[in-house]
């Protein structure tokens, strides 16, 4: 995860850059920087040990940047699925998301939980299911989860063929608003 919000940011620093490099493109295009101003900057470049260091430091990290972003959005993402049966003729799978669908319409069902967020966690022996939820005011916590854990295990074993290990619940209004 973190992985992703330091490219994301690397991101963010790519493209701010080349805007501002096509800022000055059209501010010199139409004359509102004035000529003398990037003849200086070009002299510089030319003739200063550090300016040309500094500026090749730059073009090396846009180079790399440029190849990491090349290559990093041609990838095709695997859907990440769980195995109910292997045959000779073949496998059957059922993906995480269709999983995370199953929980999402059964937890909505309840009245009592305003808002939620699943997340599904597979591994050798079947699912362990991470719910967090918002319940409204009044609601019997105790009954209500303790009936959502059993009825999320019984329906998505039944209509999954997907055995679950565990279903984890964290009654938390704050997690789900933002805060």
């Amino acid at each position: 995860m973190r992985i992703r919000i330091f490219l994301r940011i690397l991101l963010t620093l790519y493209i701010l850059s080349f805007i501002f490099i096509a800022g000055i493109v059209i501010f010199c295009a139409w004359n509102l920087i004035d000529k003398a101003h990037p003849i200086y900057w070009i002299e510089n470049l030319y003739g200063d040990t550090v300016v040309k260091i500094v500026a090749s430091a730059i073009a090396a990290v846009i180079i790399v940047l440029s190849l990491k972003f090349i290559f990093t959005g041609s990838r095709d993402k695997k859907v990440k699925t769980k195995t109910l049966k292997e045959s000779e003729s073949g496998s059957i799978r059922v993906s995480v998301l269709a999983l995370q669908d199953m929980v999402n319409r059964y937890v909505m069902e309840s009245s009592d939980v305003r808002n939620h967020r699943s997340r599904i966690i597979t591994n050798e022996k079947g699912i362990d299911i991470d719910l967090k939820l918002a319940v409204i005011p009044g609601a019997n916590i105790p009954e209500l989860t303790s009936a959502l854990q059993s009825g999320l295990k019984d329906n998505i074993e039944t209509y999954s063929g997907i055995f679950v290990n565990n279903v984890d619940i964290l009654v938390d209004d704050t997690s789900l608003t933002g805060k």
